[in-house]
C-alpha cells in the first residue's frame, strides 16, 4: 500500500526505510598496517621535470600537425608549443 503524500509515515515505516539504506561498517575495527619502507633514493620513483616537460610539447606539437583540428587551433598549439619552448631554454 502506498503511503498518502498529505499523512506523515509511521514509526515502523521510518524504521524499515532507514535500515534498507543503513550502510554497515567493515567487519575489522583493526588499522590498516604501515606501509613497508621504501629507498627512496630510488631513481624509479621520481619523474623527469624536464624529460616530462619535453613529452608534453612533443604531444602539443603533435596536435598542431593533426589535420582533424581547424586551422587556427593548430596555431594556437604552434603558440602554446613555442612559447613553453622559449621558457624552457
Amino acid at each position: 500500500m502506498e503511503p498518502s503524500p498529505n499523512r506523515e509515515p509511521s514509526a515502523g515505516e521510518l524504521e524499515s526505510a532507514s535500515s534498507a539504506t543503513r550502510i554497515e561498517s567493515p567487519a575489522s575495527s583493526e588499522p590498516a598496517a604501515p606501509a613497508a619502507a621504501q629507498n627512496l633514493d630510488s631513481p624509479e620513483l621520481y619523474i623527469n621535470r624536464e624529460l616530462s616537460l619535453l613529452e608534453f610539447q612533443k604531444r602539443v606539437l603533435d596536435q598542431a600537425k593533426d589535420a582533424q583540428y581547424p586551422l587556427l587551433e593548430r596555431v594556437k598549439f604552434l603558440s602554446i608549443v613555442s612559447s613553453n619552448l622559449d621558457e624552457f631554454f
